[in-house]
């Protein structure tokens, strides 16, 4: 090999290395040879290292990855509470990358507050080899993206997981309300999904595959479900007011149209950990997973485990708290029929 030759292969080597280290491969999802797929949502960790209180955050995903094993960690929202948020949120995931878990991460109304941008948070979180979390360009808001969990024995799509940002203080509440007012998934989320959706369930024969979506504000349909005049089947703690915006964008419509989501988990209110069936999907709460750096009425922090199940449009869920204690164990779709 002449000089010439040598020097080319080792620019074309550098420039490989360059770009691996910029893209990092990311791990494939997949459902276990038992068939199930594990998910462990935290949520509102309203992180704030230097708190007295910070070491009951890590006590709590520390307890619950080494029980639970799951296969996908997600972040629904309100990771960080103080500055440097970017600092802050590094530190929360340098703890995730401890575990080798992989972990999604959608965005609260709280988390660009501080002296960060959604999309610089998540453009560094995006570069960790265990972050799975990804971006939609030209959609409202940072983070909307899917997931495919792969089949146990092939690399065919089993399952969809959805991601969407709620954004934080909706732009239509100054014009109509002359107030503040959170925000939604707004009119081209709500396409790109049902357009996407529908591009997946065509790939597969017509069949919507079994899916599930988080985000961090609850839908309107979480308020309508726990109307007194309506009688559909809810379950665990809601002792708070479900703080959804006053402006449905129709995502919940959409979904019924798609057919394809079982289940939407969010965040948001901290003093809920309640699930609730609405039109046969289950709406769901994670438990609060944060300390004592702002409210919690609801007591123990803790997190939410949703089991899915390969080939079968159902799955599994409760409530893990702290200290290892389990409660509202139910199964969709009977418990929300």
């Amino acid at each position: 090999m002449n000089i010439k030759r040598l020097i080319s292969a080792l620019m074309a080597i550098a420039v490989c290395v360059s770009v691996s280290a910029k893209k990092p491969l990311k791990p494939t999802l997949r459902f276990g040879s038992d068939g199930e797929f594990k998910i462990l949502q935290f949520t509102d960790t309203h992180l704030i290292p230097s708190n007295e209180t910070t070491p009951l955050v890590w006590e709590n995903i520390r307890n619950a990855i080494t029980a639970e094993k799951p296969d996908l960690i997600m972040l629904t929202g309100d990771q960080v509470y103080a500055k440097p948020a970017l600092e802050n949120y590094r530190i929360l995931l340098d703890t995730l990358d401890k575990f080798g878990v992989p972990y999604g991460i959608v965005f609260g109304n709280h988390d660009k507050e501080f002296d960060q941008t959604n999309a610089a948070l998540l453009k560094d979180a995006m570069t960790r080899p265990l972050c799975v979390a990804g971006d939609t360009p030209g959609l409202h808001g940072e983070g909307n993206y899917f997931l495919e969990v792969k089949s146990h024995s092939a690399d065919t799509t089993a399952s969809v997981v959805w991601c969407f940002d709620t954004g934080s203080e909706s732009p239509l509440s100054k014009k109509a309300i002359k107030s503040y007012d959170y925000d939604y998934a707004h009119s081209d989320q709500v396409e790109w999904y049902g357009k996407t959706s529908c591009t997946i369930t065509s790939a597969h024969g017509g069949k919507p595959l079994p899916s599930v979506a988080f985000m961090h504000i609850p839908l309107p349909e979480y308020a309508y479900a726990y109307r007194e005049d309506l009688n559909f089947k809810a379950y665990g703690t809601h002792r708070e007011t479900i703080c959804s915006s006053h402006f449905n964008s129709g995502l919940f419509c959409k979904m019924l149209e798609c057919g394809d989501v079982m289940a939407v988990f969010c965040g948001h209110d901290h003093d809920n950990d309640c699930s609730v069936g609405y039109y046969g999907i289950m709406l769901a709460y994670g438990r609060y997973s944060g300390a004592a750096t702002v409210y919690n009425n609801i007591g123990m922090n803790g997190s939410r485990v949703i089991v899915l199940h390969e080939g079968e449009r159902k799955l599994d869920s409760y409530i893990r708290l702290r200290d290892g204690s389990t409660k509202d164990l139910t199964h969709y779709p009977e418990y929300y029929q």
